[in-house]
Protein backbone atom coordinates (compact mmCIF):
# COMPACT_ATOMS: atom_id res chain seq x y z
CA UNK A 1 0.00 0.00 0.00
CA UNK A 2 1.08 3.59 -0.55
CA UNK A 3 0.29 6.02 1.96
CA UNK A 4 -1.25 9.45 0.40
CA UNK A 5 -1.56 12.77 2.23
CA UNK A 6 -4.09 14.58 0.97
CA UNK A 7 -5.19 18.64 1.44
CA UNK A 8 -8.27 20.48 1.07
CA UNK A 9 -8.03 24.29 1.57
CA UNK A 10 -11.98 24.97 3.51
CA UNK A 11 -12.17 28.88 3.99
CA UNK A 12 -10.13 30.40 7.01
CA UNK A 13 -8.94 26.26 7.49
CA UNK A 14 -6.76 23.93 6.27
CA UNK A 15 -7.58 20.29 6.73
CA UNK A 16 -4.79 17.36 6.18
CA UNK A 17 -5.82 13.46 6.02
CA UNK A 18 -3.96 10.56 5.26
CA UNK A 19 -5.54 7.18 2.93
CA UNK A 20 -3.80 4.35 2.02
CA UNK A 21 -4.20 3.45 -1.74
CA UNK A 22 -3.90 -0.41 -2.81
CA UNK A 23 -1.23 -0.02 -5.72
CA UNK A 24 -2.89 -3.07 -7.65
CA UNK A 25 -6.31 -1.88 -7.41
CA UNK A 26 -8.66 1.28 -6.66
CA UNK A 27 -9.32 0.53 -2.77
CA UNK A 28 -8.87 3.42 -0.82
CA UNK A 29 -8.99 3.70 3.05
CA UNK A 30 -8.17 5.69 5.96
CA UNK A 31 -7.23 2.88 8.03
CA UNK A 32 -3.72 1.45 8.01
CA UNK A 33 -5.69 -1.70 9.49
CA UNK A 34 -7.95 -1.96 6.28
CA UNK A 35 -5.61 -1.22 3.94
CA UNK A 36 -3.37 -4.15 5.44
CA UNK A 37 -6.72 -6.27 5.61
CA UNK A 38 -7.72 -5.73 2.04
CA UNK A 39 -4.03 -6.61 0.63
CA UNK A 40 -3.85 -9.99 2.73
CA UNK A 41 -7.34 -11.29 1.70
CA UNK A 42 -7.55 -9.75 -1.77
CA UNK A 43 -4.14 -9.59 -3.21
CA UNK A 44 -1.30 -11.55 -0.80
CA UNK A 45 -2.76 -14.95 -2.58
CA UNK A 46 -1.65 -14.36 -6.52
CA UNK A 47 -2.90 -18.00 -7.34
CA UNK A 48 -5.69 -20.87 -6.38
CA UNK A 49 -5.80 -24.13 -7.91
CA UNK A 50 -8.21 -27.43 -6.26
CA UNK A 51 -6.52 -30.49 -6.64
CA UNK A 52 -8.05 -33.96 -4.97
CA UNK A 53 -10.03 -32.20 -2.25
CA UNK A 54 -6.98 -29.85 -1.49
CA UNK A 55 -7.04 -26.08 -2.00
CA UNK A 56 -3.78 -24.95 -3.35
CA UNK A 57 -2.33 -21.23 -2.94
CA UNK A 58 0.45 -19.23 -4.55
CA UNK A 59 2.58 -16.91 -2.48
CA UNK A 60 5.32 -14.93 -4.39
CA UNK A 61 7.08 -13.92 -1.18
CA UNK A 62 7.17 -14.47 2.17
CA UNK A 63 5.67 -11.07 3.08
CA UNK A 64 2.77 -12.46 1.28
CA UNK A 65 2.96 -15.12 3.29
CA UNK A 66 2.41 -13.59 6.37
CA UNK A 67 -0.27 -11.10 4.75
CA UNK A 68 -2.17 -14.06 3.91
CA UNK A 69 -1.90 -15.52 7.35
CA UNK A 70 -2.86 -12.36 9.30
CA UNK A 71 -5.91 -11.85 7.37
CA UNK A 72 -7.46 -15.21 6.18
CA UNK A 73 -11.05 -15.83 6.73
CA UNK A 74 -10.25 -19.74 6.57
CA UNK A 75 -12.60 -21.82 9.70
CA UNK A 76 -9.97 -22.77 11.78
CA UNK A 77 -9.01 -21.86 15.29
CA UNK A 78 -5.24 -21.72 14.60
CA UNK A 79 -3.11 -21.71 11.41
CA UNK A 80 0.16 -22.54 11.74
CA UNK A 81 2.90 -21.93 8.76
CA UNK A 82 5.90 -24.46 7.64
CA UNK A 83 7.94 -22.86 5.43
CA UNK A 84 8.09 -19.24 4.27
CA UNK A 85 9.80 -19.76 0.52
CA UNK A 86 7.52 -18.15 -2.29
CA UNK A 87 5.26 -21.15 -4.26
CA UNK A 88 2.78 -23.22 -3.81
CA UNK A 89 0.93 -24.56 -0.79
CA UNK A 90 -1.73 -25.96 0.73
CA UNK A 91 -3.82 -26.10 3.96
CA UNK A 92 -3.46 -29.76 5.82
CA UNK A 93 -6.36 -29.70 8.30
CA UNK A 94 -6.18 -31.51 11.31
CA UNK A 95 -7.80 -31.44 14.94
CA UNK A 96 -6.28 -31.72 18.33
CA UNK A 97 -7.71 -31.65 21.94
CA UNK A 98 -7.84 -28.19 23.54
CA UNK A 99 -5.45 -27.59 26.81
CA UNK A 100 -8.30 -28.35 28.57
CA UNK A 101 -9.18 -31.68 26.68
CA UNK A 102 -12.98 -30.34 26.80
CA UNK A 103 -13.45 -29.39 22.99
CA UNK A 104 -11.79 -29.94 19.88
CA UNK A 105 -9.31 -27.26 18.33
CA UNK A 106 -9.09 -26.77 14.73
CA UNK A 107 -5.55 -26.69 12.79
CA UNK A 108 -5.02 -25.58 9.91
CA UNK A 109 -1.61 -26.19 8.71
CA UNK A 110 -0.12 -24.60 5.30
CA UNK A 111 2.37 -26.44 4.36
CA UNK A 112 4.21 -26.30 1.17
CA UNK A 113 2.91 -28.45 -1.98
CA UNK A 114 5.78 -30.60 -3.06
CA UNK A 115 5.24 -32.27 0.72
CA UNK A 116 1.89 -33.39 -1.07
CA UNK A 117 3.81 -34.44 -3.75
CA UNK A 118 6.03 -36.51 -1.71
CA UNK A 119 2.89 -37.99 -0.09
CA UNK A 120 1.56 -39.24 -3.22
CA UNK A 121 4.45 -40.68 -4.40
CA UNK A 122 5.17 -42.60 -1.38
CA UNK A 123 1.24 -43.99 -1.51
CA UNK A 124 1.75 -45.03 -5.60
CA UNK A 125 5.37 -46.76 -4.17
CA UNK A 126 3.50 -48.02 -1.10
CA UNK A 127 0.51 -49.72 -3.03
CA UNK A 128 3.48 -51.38 -6.40
CA UNK A 129 4.74 -52.62 -3.41
CA UNK A 130 1.98 -54.15 -2.06
CA UNK A 131 0.87 -55.37 -5.88
CA UNK A 132 4.35 -57.23 -5.98
CA UNK A 133 3.94 -58.93 -3.06
CA UNK A 134 -0.05 -59.94 -4.15
CA UNK A 135 1.30 -61.39 -7.20
CA UNK A 136 4.15 -63.30 -5.50
CA UNK A 137 1.74 -64.90 -3.26
CA UNK A 138 -0.99 -65.78 -5.95
CA UNK A 139 2.25 -67.02 -8.05
CA UNK A 140 1.55 -64.37 -11.01
CA UNK A 141 4.42 -63.51 -13.35
CA UNK A 142 6.26 -59.99 -12.12
CA UNK A 143 4.71 -57.04 -14.84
Amino acid sequence: MKKIIRAEDIPAQRVEYEEYQCEICDFVTSSLQSAEEHYGKTHAVKDRRNYGGNQLLFFETKEDILAWHDWTDELYDRIDVKGFEPGWYYINACREPCDHGCCTTHIGELTPAAYLIRDLEEQVACLSFQALKLRELLGLPKE
